[in-house]
């Protein structure tokens, strides 16, 4: 195992992508409707819920890691 925090990229990453949505920095948000599901929809509405989806799975991640670092923390102590 190189390194036990890797696992914290993820969260890291989904923050920085929901920020990105948030405030319709990529290119391909900046036109006045996108096409989502087959269906057209404006970007705003597409925009802010795909941030929200980024920041819920940020959070699932990050209490999923941490859970993981406390269980690899007894595993090593109880073997010790």
């Amino acid at each position: 195992m190189k390194s036990r925090y890797v696992m914290f990229l993820g969260p890291i990453a989904a923050v920085i992508l929901g920020v990105l949505f948030r405030f319709r920095v990529l290119p391909f948000l900046k036109s006045d409707t996108i096409l989502s599901g087959g269906k057209q929809m404006p970007t705003v509405d597409f925009a802010n819920f795909m941030s929200r989806i980024f920041f819920i799975f940020a959070a699932a991640s990050f209490v999923l890691a941490v859970v993981w670092l406390i269980i690899q923390r007894r595993k090593r102590t109880d073997e010790n």
